[in-house]
């Protein structure tokens, strides 16, 4: 019997990859050659998310701890090393991370951004074992001026990371396919305006920002 799904052009092929898992496309490269230079071209979700390791680690003594960050980490630059495709769905890192990292993390979102990302969730949310308000603090330089290189935002998601009112302003105004909005535990929220005859807002959620006045 003749494979017709093999028969297809790379660029269907590389679609229907974006409805799998990173792991599941990943897999695909058994199947053949031509499999094997496809699953770089994933553009669907990455999603970094590793809560049972998470809260493991917070029971363990410090060394334990920092053997399971950078294990994560090296994970994750590895993949993206990988990756060539131009456009990227979600990209999503949930792990306790604080500005110590931040030059690390600064990189991944210019990564997210460089492929066109729709959904971007940065969740830092310690553990009980955490020590200290060390939170990352979003990149406010890179966006404040160029804010054309993510039009494709629909889904902005932070936890437990400092920005500011007025890029959350830039967002809302250069952002015209944004839709949802969630922040959560950032210190450096005093005032918001969301105005705009283009604005798209569907979800805004703004919790536990303890400078918070007025919206």
């Amino acid at each position: 019997m003749k494979d017709l799904i093999c028969q297809l052009p790379d660029d269907i092929l590389v679609h229907m990859l974006s409805f799998l898992t990173l792991e599941e496309a990943v897999r695909t490269s058994v199947l053949s050659h031509r499999w094997k230079r496809l699953w770089p071209f994933f553009s669907g979700s990455l999603n970094f998310d590793d809560p049972d390791t998470t809260w493991d680690i917070a029971d363990r003594k410090e060394k334990k701890k920092k053997f399971e960050r950078n294990k994560f980490i090296k994970r994750v630059n590895r993949i993206l090393k990988l990756l060539w495709g131009s456009n990227l769905d979600e990209f999503r890192v949930r792990f306790e991370f604080n500005k110590d990292f931040k030059d690390l993390i600064d990189g991944w979102v210019d990564f997210a951004i460089s492929k066109g990302v729709k959904r971007l969730e940065l969740d830092f949310s310690p553990t009980w074992a955490c020590v200290g308000p060390k939170r990352y603090t979003f990149p406010h330089d890179r966006f404040s001026v160029g804010l054309s290189c993510i039009k494709s935002l629909t889904s902005l998601t932070l936890l437990y990371v400092h920005v500011t009112g007025e890029l959350l302003e830039c967002f809302l105004s250069n952002c015209p396919l944004l839709e949802r909005l969630y922040v959560s535990n950032s210190e450096d929220i005093v005032n918001l305006k969301i105005w705009g005859s283009t604005l798209r807002l569907k979800y805004l959620h703004i919790i536990q920002c303890s400078q918070f006045e007025s919206i």
